[in-house]
């Protein structure tokens, strides 16, 4: 237990003493940022109809609200610890235990779902500590359901591999009772998404990996160990999970979770954003990464061993990826790789810790700027479903969606993302 107690130290953990101490059999922890949230009890319902796993589980609603949130979102804030404190108190499952935390104002630059998720997280972390057991951190959103085998499929995939982190299979709602925009709104972003992590794939990335915050399970000791979630206002769960593939694998955990289809602007990105650009906005196409950006960097995870072997030079590429490349000192960097490698298996190792997804993000919109113009996602989406042996479907954004989605659940198989 020292990496907790060590972890621990270092932060700012509030201490309730008005929960009750966790039970010994905690195996699992579900945190839950909530902000002006007034159906979160689909949220928790869902969770209390699945499977009981081996363990008992705790959930961590909290609660938060910033210094220039509006008088109506802190209102219901307040409806929400009422009705879920009483929803709570009536449920009769002795497997499972909710805590509304309610921490109220945060300020600060840092406030926003990074921080509150980091709240929680950082409870969660002291109270398996608290018991001396490492246990299961999942984190959820206060708009998302998920499959009856939510919890029996995430102790499934950490009871056969040790490995620090997980992401749970995800998929928006393409139809329903909303307006028919919402829901091409959400296809065309959810075909993005897809379309970004299989191009990564394709290129060869060990970081092609999604990056959804609701679908991310980690180990408490991983937890620890990376210093835990960061307090970005958005974009938090993409960085975290960087941090974790660097780590060792990450568990593809085939319980599925139900994102909201609803549209936002709470945060500069994601998918209620995405989801109100279209609405609001032009529906005739929709730009996105060039697919020759992805081709280029396969030219260079496909060099790694001929990079091994001639540290001082460039590999046969393209020149906006040298142009990048000269621009990151790169044969500085791989110089130093080299110093630090007995082998090619070491060196390959921090060759791709080096190129990260992070890295590779960088290269793209470089190019972009300096080469590749953005292309029409249907466009491109549908170059790579050839390039990946599929059939192409008729070009519209649900279409799409659904053959990448056929091609993730045959992926998914392989239970890991691998180096």
């Amino acid at each position: 237990m020292h990496t907790l107690q060590t972890y621990l130290a270092k932060q700012q953990t509030p201490v309730l003493e008005t929960l009750a101490s966790p039970v010994s059999a905690m195996c699992m922890t579900v945190v839950i940022p909530c902000y002006d949230e007034p159906e979160v009890l689909l949220t928790l319902r869902s969770l209390s109809q699945c499977h009981c796993p081996n363990g008992h589980v705790e959930v961590l609603l909290v609660v938060n609200h910033k210094q220039d949130s509006p008088d109506v979102a802190v209102a219901q804030n307040q409806k929400t610890i009422a009705e879920v404190k009483a929803w709570a108190h009536e449920l009769q499952l002795e497997w499972l235990t909710i805590h509304v935390i309610a921490i109220g104002l945060m300020v600060g630059k840092h406030a926003g779902v990074g921080l509150a998720r980091k709240i929680g997280l950082d409870l969660a972390t002291a109270r398996f500590e608290s018991i001396k057991k490492h246990g299961l951190l999942l984190n959820l959103d206060a708009d998302c359901t998920v499959s009856l085998d939510y919890f029996t499929q995430v102790q499934s995939a950490f009871a056969s591999k040790k490995m620090p982190a997980g992401h749970c299979q995800f998929a928006h709602a393409l139809t329903g009772e909303l307006d028919e925009p919402i829901y091409q709104g959400i296809a065309r972003y959810e075909l993005y998404l897809r379309y970004y992590q299989n191009a990564l794939a394709y290129a060869g990335s060990p970081y092609a990996m999604y990056t959804i915050g609701s679908c991310i399970v980690v180990t408490t000791k991983a937890y620890a160990q990376s210093g835990g979630m960061n307090r970005r206002q958005a974009g938090e769960d993409f960085y975290f999970l960087q941090k974790l593939r660097g780590m060792g694998e990450v568990a593809s955990i085939s319980a599925m979770v139900y994102p909201s289809t609803r549209y936002s602007n709470r945060v500069p990105f994601g998918t209620g954003k995405a989801i109100e650009q279209w609405v609001e906005g032009d529906k005739e196409g929709y730009l996105t990464m060039p697919f020759q950006a992805f081709e280029d960097l396969k030219q260079l995870y496909l060099a790694v061993e001929w990079v091994y072997h001639n540290p001082e030079k460039y590999p046969e590429i393209s020149v906006v990826m040298q142009a990048f490349l000269q621009q990151q000192q790169f044969l500085s960097k791989v110089q130093g790789m080299r110093l630090n490698s007995r082998a090619f298996k070491a060196f390959k190792k921090h060759f791709q810790h080096w190129l990260n997804g992070f890295m590779c993000l960088k290269f793209i919109h470089f190019s972009e700027a300096e080469c590749y113009p953005q292309e029409e996602l249907l466009a491109v989406a549908e170059v790579l479903l050839q390039k990946l042996g599929q059939k192409v479907p008729e070009r519209d954004y649900q279409s799409q969606l659904l053959a990448f989605r056929r091609w993730d659940a045959k992926l998914e198989k392989s239970a890991t993302y691998q180096v």
